[in-house]
């Protein structure tokens, strides 16, 4: 079976907050510009 572009959004809701969450605790624990959040984000979307 081919994995298709949608199936990197196919999975349960809590391990979405999980992986979020992952990102907040990061800018907590280390100080990070917002820019550079911004692209993190950007690039592990693509």
């Amino acid at each position: 079976m081919n994995p298709t572009p949608w199936a990197a959004y196919a999975f349960h809701p809590l391990e979405a907050v999980v992986e979020a969450g992952i990102v907040v605790v990061f800018a907590f624990v280390i100080p990070v510009h917002p820019l550079s959040i911004s692209l993190f984000l950007l690039i592990i979307m693509m």
